[in-house]
């Protein structure tokens, strides 16, 4: 997924996708120095901080307006990339 990812973030007519992405930067870049252990990439970052607040929800403990806020962007850009990689295995996307 993450390799799709960079492409997608070189593509120029992926601007949707892009522009989601750059929403998410911040967040990540907030929540980047919190995680144990450190994930490998930003795509890792925020399937973990999803699987995280799953877990935490699970286990009935509350969760801030910001962390949802958040969530919901992590979700939004996940749900973009799901979208991508699901077109590129149908040979949808350009292989450039």
């Amino acid at each position: 997924m993450n390799s799709l990812h960079i492409r997608l973030m070189h593509e120029p007519k992926e601007v949707a996708y892009q522009h989601q992405f750059m929403k998410a930067v911040p967040l990540i870049k907030e929540l980047e120095p919190k995680m144990k252990p450190a994930p490998k990439h930003d795509i890792e970052l925020m399937l973990a901080a999803m699987y995280n607040a799953f877990v935490l929800k699970l286990k009935g403990r509350q969760i801030s307006k910001d962390t949802n806020e958040a969530l919901k962007i992590f979700g939004k850009t996940l749900s973009l990339l799901s979208a991508k990689y699901r077109e590129e295995q149908k040979g949808g996307l350009n292989p450039e």
